[in-house]
C-alpha cells in the first residue's frame, strides 16, 4: 500500500543466521508475525549481511523489536550453563537459566513531522 516503508539494516552475521533460522523458519515467522517482509541479502564469508525489512512503520518496529531479541536471546543462551545432572548426583542444586526481560531496542521510529 501507499503507506508502506522500506528500511535497510546492516546484520552481524551470526544474528542474520538466527533470524533466517533452519530453511528460513525463522523469517517466515517473523514475517507471518508482523505483518512485513524481511529480505536478507547474501554476503561474502565473514560480512554483515542487508536486511531489508517492508511494511507499515507500526509492523517494522514489531519486526526489529523481534530481531533485537533474536540476538538477545543467543547472548543469554550463550551465557546461561545448561542443567548438568552430575550437579544433582553429588547433591548440588540443579543451575537453571536465569529469566531476564530483554533490554528496549537502541533505536525508537518515530514518524516524520512532514510526512501528513
Amino acid at each position: 500500500s501507499g503507506s508502506d516503508v522500506q528500511l535497510k539494516v546492516l546484520l552481524p552475521r551470526f544474528l542474520a543466521s538466527v533470524v533466517i533460522g533452519k530453511r528460513g523458519s525463522n523469517v517466515k515467522e517473523l514475517q507471518r508475525e508482523t505483518g512485513t517482509r524481511v529480505q536478507v541479502e547474501g554476503g561474502a564469508m565473514g560480512q554483515d549481511r542487508v536486511t531489508t525489512v517492508s511494511g507499515s512503520s507500526t509492523c517494522i518496529c514489531n519486526a526489529l523489536g523481534r530481531i533485537h531479541r533474536f540476538g538477545t536471546e543467543e547472548e543469554e543462551d550463550a551465557d546461561v550453563p545448561e542443567t548438568d545432572v552430575r550437579d544433582q548426583e553429588n547433591g548440588r542444586p540443579p543451575r537453571t537459566p536465569r529469566s531476564r526481560t530483554p533490554p528496549p531496542p537502541p533505536w525508537e521510529l518515530k514518524e516524520h513531522p512532514e510526512a501528513a
